[in-house]
């Protein structure tokens, strides 16, 4: 199959006449009904020519003297069709320049079709709007144009059809403010392949942060409670809630037998002066006594989660002056045009929404439903500064969610300045309302939904609105609908009114949605048609399962004489899974379609024809025949596929992970029918319920920890600190479990953990230093050497980050393996800002306080774990999600305990095995006082800082023993990985942290953290894992921090896994089952190029190599070079390079060899600016 693409960008050209000012408007300020057609503006002497472009984004760099709004005239290439995307157009409504709260697809084959009278419309939806967002064009030879409107720092673009059909573009900054001298304009994409159209746009989009801040879809999380069905209360109430109502039905969906598992609590609670907004607390009239009773249903078994509606605009009018927020927020608003705001600058928003966020979060919600987001930017209009403050608004509203872990379902938000700035949140609304009981309603909500998900589906999953499973006319195809669209799903009947057999086919027993890999949008030939008008079928399309491709045909015609229609499926539709998912498809595949519908199946070997007779719907799924095998998945399930996961398969076994009771339908083309059972193999049933053997895995890694913080003697004998300090679970542990005495990691925090969650050796990922401030070194200055251009940014999933290295994630991996996989405590695998940030990010499913931070700014619930309240930005590591600790004295590693407990709780449900991630920040600086063992080692004689250190390592230790009994009470200790590790060594640099002779702390090995010898880069490590590894048993052989991804997944039972990523790490299973000793004739490889902030022993820019007994460290500033017999020399005191120079000659050439293969990169001289030998440039 031929594929082409023209990257096209915008130009400007002068081959149009000039336009002439137009005054219609004289002022942007907003009013109901108010038109902004042919506003006022200064025109540009040159037209915009969208065929003849040359960079991404077009800016404006002659912008006249004094000018608020521009206008061009665009010259549009020649064209066959084309979708406008804009609102509709109602006389007397609300509107605004470039559209209201919502973007609609209108379908032309000429411009001037949208202007004429007789414009066939979308039904419930008046007539286009001529002021809009995007262009989408197919050209007369046969490519195609996408162009969208965008926002600069201070100023927004939008479009103008004109009667005669031609188009202009406005740029303005919607109020007083003189534009920029440079603004952006547009942006403009050229591709041979529609779909390559919108990915190139929205990839060119992300990639200028001057007009958005933006992730991809793929790289964000998904709100956790989104992956469960739902229940809201909109469309069964609409404004008449309250708290007798909800509570009812509450009682009702919990005995309902449909497995609800969040309810979101839509309007009619807000309370309001005049259509103003004047509290986060609910309208007392309906809820006196606020939210409380209703948090009190609650239950990890039945509804985990409640949302809430909001809109923070009130009822389109602002913010109250009689609200009743405290006085800091209160002087975080100005008055404008009647309504108060936040602002005018970027801390007064940011406070607004900080607190906002955080009143509903303490009044127990866990995610929220905002509304009419667009609407803030009109109420700001005619002001100053009107794009930026609007825009702050999103941009704040994105920051608290995120930083407050509170989930956020973007609602009315098809404004640019919201669809291109939702950096963190996940999930938006894509369409109208849905309309029980409505079917042309229904259809135009299905066409919106799908065509909208082209362009906002590149960034966020779509939410097509709720649905009735009662509905009469369309409850059914709705379903259907809701299933292929990839976001939420949730109900708004009357829980006495659900009809389960609507609503079961979408989920799971425990109420989790069977999603697609990627949001369903329409086929080739369905992108540019109307299908409420044009007389044709209309197709869409998701990837589903493991391998399949799942097609839904429509007739959604709204005319009579097109109650008939026909629809094709053909074999290349199978192809299109490559077009969302970016794996290459095999051309030739051989294909089973299975009729979900008819529940038959067949060999697709041509096109077949389907009919479709009035409103309805045909579902089919498009499964490949692979080693001889179909699998169709669990039939009665609407995504099929989605049902099972492919674990592995030959031609004469398949092995798959079944995720739901049903039937489970597998098809070989032989005989076309459901497989003998010996044939197959399918997990069987645990005792706990759990289908899948595979064991849990908890990795408890600690921060920080020295070989010796720990009562648990890893050396020959019992040392000092061994008799200090006391670990009794980490005791308790290596009793039933395996002891490592050599194990290793890198010396600092950032390496190790990059190198954990890649497979890779610190010097391959160059992540050499530790990480947090984007784009910039963290490395104290030296004297005599510059530092190497290491990876700053940490590493991430996706291709083209600076300063990043690219890697395919463990819990990626895991996760896409039927592992639900948690992450608890310290992440640190990107700077901030980077997409390598969050864990969501890194294959996590659930995120506990991870964030970009390497440390934290206080343990302590007292100082809210470093976080402000007063509205100033956050120390760089306060720790972020653990607000309903606030001001308790609750330490920080209990909270994260408790937290991960909460986690294991409902992972205990979830039908899959778990990988908790349990990263404590212990014991990292600063050394806070846990109380609660601290007075212990006071009365010990321990001085208050060593007693304060002592008594972080016993509250670490208890957390460890804490899922241990977890693990005992719920029946999982049997069939659980437990893996305790450490980052790096023990702080043994700071005075200010630590009493006692520096450098001593690890002893007997030789210095701490940050250092080249032993006692900063070997870790305590244990592992237990029952009925596999003999208890209380010691290992003496050596491994790395990366051995950690292919032993981790070896355990897991996945064998066959592709990483964008070469792996370095060597899998230890053979040293826990006795079966052999990977170590053996294996060298260990460290690179550290870099000045960490303390001096010390080994501490400084090294790199070194480890091979049997012998280790050589080499140090680039000064050339030298240091050969110990670690066995002999533990302590690393006598250097036996000058009795073996052989040894050095030999290791020095494996190490230089080594790192050049690897893609190692050395620091270089100031006094020369040539790099520093490798060690074997060097005697």
């Amino acid at each position: 199959m031929k594929r082409y693409f023209i990257i096209s960008l915008l130009t400007l050209a002068s081959t149009v006449a000039p336009l002439t000012a137009v005054f219609a408007q004289s002022s942007f300020i907003y009013e109901k009904g108010k038109s902004f057609k042919d506003v006022n503006a200064s025109p540009m002497p040159q037209a915009i020519r969208l065929d003849r472009t040359a960079e991404p984004v077009i800016y404006e760099n002659a912008v006249p003297e004094n000018a608020t709004t521009i206008c061009y005239r665009i010259q549009l290439p020649s064209y066959v069709r084309g979708t406008f995307f804009s609102r509709d157009s109602r006389p007397g409504d609300y509107e605004w320049p470039n559209n209201t709260n919502r973007l609609l697809p209108w379908m032309f084959n000429h411009l001037t079709d949208l202007t004429r009278d007789d414009y066939p419309g979308i039904p419930s939806n008046a007539r286009p709007s001529t002021l809009g967002d995007a262009l989408l064009l197919q050209l007369t030879d046969g490519s195609y144009l996408f162009t969208k409107a965008v926002a600069g720092d201070n100023s927004l673009s939008w479009f103008q059809v004109n009667t005669d059909g031609s188009l202009n573009l406005y740029v303005s900054t919607l109020g007083t403010d003189r534009l920029e001298h440079k603004v952006p304009v547009a942006l403009v994409q050229s591709a041979g392949n529609i779909y390559q159209v919108f990915r190139q746009a929205y990839e060119t989009l992300i990639s200028d942060r001057n007009v958005s801040a933006l992730q991809k879809r793929t790289e964000k999380n998904y709100f956790e409670a989104l992956n469960y069905l739902g229940w809201c209360t909109w469309e069964h109430y609409h404004f008449d809630i309250d708290e007798t109502k909800i509570l009812n039905d509450l009682d009702a969906i919990e005995t309902s037998g449909v497995p609800v598992r969040y309810v979101l609590i839509d309007d009619g609670h807000l309370a309001n002066k005049n259509r103003q907004l004047t509290s986060f607390t609910p309208d007392p009239q309906r809820f006196p006594n606020g939210w409380a009773p209703i948090m009190a249903h609650k239950n990890k078994d039945k509804i985990r989660w409640i949302g809430l509606w909001y809109a923070l605009s009130g009822y389109w009018m602002g913010i109250s002056p009689d609200n009743d927020f405290p006085t800091h927020v209160k002087n975080s608003l100005y008055s404008f045009n009647g309504s108060l705001l936040p602002g005018k600058s970027t801390p007064n928003i940011d406070t607004f929404y900080q607190y906002y966020v955080h009143s509903l979060k303490t009044h127990g919600f866990d995610f929220l439903k905002v509304d009419n987001q667009a609407f803030t930017l009109p109420l700001y209009m005619g002001s100053t500064e009107v794009v930026r403050q609007a825009k702050e608004c999103n941009l704040a509203l994105e920051k608290q969610t995120h930083a407050q872990q509170v989930g956020l379902m973007n609602c009315m938000a098809q404004n640019v300045l919201n669809t291109d700035h939702t950096l963190h949140s996940g999930v938006a609304r894509v369409s109208i309302d849905y309309k029980k009981y409505n079917e042309n309603m229904a259809k135009s909500h299905l066409f919106q939904s799908y065509t909208n998900t082209l362009l906002q589906g590149q960034t966020v999953w779509p939410d097509h609105d709720m649905f009735h499973s009662s509905d009469t006319i369309c409850g059914s195809l709705i379903a259907r609908s809701k299933a292929i669209s990839g976001g939420p799903v949730y109900l708004s009947d009357s829980p006495k009114e659900f009809v389960k057999e609507n609503i079961f086919p979408l989920i799971d027993k425990e109420g989790k949605i069977f999603r697609p890999e990627a949001p369903a949008i329409p086929t080739p030939e369905s992108v540019l048609t109307n299908p409420l008008q044009d007389g044709k079928a209309y197709r869409v399309f998701a990837p589903t399962g493991d391998e399949a491709v799942s097609v839904i045909c429509y007739n959604l015609n709204t005319s009579p004489k097109h109650r008939k229609v026909t629809a094709e499926i053909d074999p290349k539709d199978y192809l299109l899974r490559e077009t969302l998912t970016g794996k290459p498809t095999p051309q030739q595949k051989r294909v089973i379609l299975f009729d979900w519908n008819n529940q038959t199946a067949t060999e697709l070997t041509g096109k077949q024809t389907v009919e479709l007779d009035g409103f309805t719907d045909r579902l089919f799924h498009l499964c490949p025949i692979h080693d001889g095998w179909a699998v169709i998945g669990i039939q009665e399930k609407y995504l099929s596929p989605a049902a099972v996961r492919i674990l592995s398969s030959t031609p004469d076994k398949l092995v798959l992970n079944v995720l739901s009771p049903g039937t489970l339908k597998i098809i070989t083309p032989l005989a076309l029918a459901p497989l003998a059972a010996p044939a197959l193999q399918a997990q069987h049933q645990q005792p706990n319920g759990r289908t899948d053997t595979r064991p849990n895995i908890i990795l408890f890694m600690v921060d920080d920890m020295g070989w010796q913080d720990t009562s648990l003697p890893f050396w020959t004998q019992k040392t000092h600190y061994n008799e200090v300090y006391e670990t009794p679970n980490m005791e308790r542990l290596a009793k039933q479990g395996m002891m490592f005495t050599q194990a290793y990691a890198s010396s600092i925090s950032s390496p190790t953990r990059c190198s954990l969650i890649t497979g890779t050796n610190a010097a391959r990922h160059r992540v050499t230093n530790w990480t947090y401030p984007k784009g910039q070194q963290t490395d104290r200055p030296s004297d005599v050497f510059n530092v190497a251009d290491w990876n700053v940014n940490g590493v991430c999933q996706v291709p083209n980050i600076d300063h990043t290295f690219q890697a395919t994630s463990l819990a990626e991996i895991l996760k896409d393996n039927g592992y639900h996989t948690i992450h608890c405590g310290k992440a640190h695998f990107g700077a901030v800002n980077t997409p390598g940030e969050s864990p969501y990010h890194m294959g996590f499913e659930v995120n506990i306080a991870g964030h970009a931070g390497g440390g934290l700014a206080s343990y302590l619930g007292e100082n809210n774990y470093g976080n402000r309240t007063d509205g100033k930005p956050n120390p760089w590591f306060a720790v972020p999600g653990l607000e309903k600790y606030w001001g308790t004295d609750t330490f920080v590693s209990e909270a994260l305990t408790l937290e991960a407990i909460k986690a294991l709780d409902h992972a205990k449900e979830y039908n899959q095995p778990f990988f908790l991630y349990m990263a404590h920040y212990a014991i990292h600086v600063p050394i806070d006082k846990d109380k609660r063992f601290y007075q212990k080692y006071i009365n010990k004689g321990l001085t208050p800082k060593e007693a304060a250190y002592a008594a972080l390592i016993e509250g670490m230790d208890k957390s460890l023993g804490d899922l241990m009994d977890w693990l005992d009470k719920n029946g999982e200790a049997d069939n659980t990985i437990v893996i305790f590790m450490s980052d790096n060594g023990g702080l043994s640099s700071e005075p200010e942290w630590r009493d006692g002779k520096l450098h001593t702390q690890n002893s007997p090995l030789n210095s701490g953290k940050g250092s080249a010898y032993e006692g900063g880069v070997r870790e305590p490590m244990i592992v237990r894992w029952p009925g596999v590894v003999k208890p209380d048993t010691k290992c003496d052989k050596y491994l790395i921090i990366e051995d950690f991804y292919p032993t981790i997944l070896e355990m897991a039972q996945i064998k066959h896994y592709k990483t964008v990523q070469p792996i370095d790490g060597i899998s230890f299973m053979p040293l826990l089952t006795h079966t052999g000793d990977p170590s053996k004739g294996r060298s260990l490889h460290w690179n550290f190029p870099n000045h960490w902030g303390n001096d010390g022993p080994g501490i400084g820019p090294t790199c070194n190599v480890r091979k049997g007994d012998w280790k050589l460290i080499y140090y680039y500033d000064s050339g030298k070079k240091e050969l110990f017999n670690i066995p002999e020399d533990i302590g690393e005191k006598n250097d036996l390079a000058a009795l073996h120079p052989d040894i050095v000659k030999s290791l020095s050439k494996e190490l230089g060899d080594y790192l050049r293969k690897v893609g190692g990169q050395r620091p270089s001289f100031k006094s020369t600016g040539k790099p520093c030998p490798w060690p074997d440039e060097i005697k």
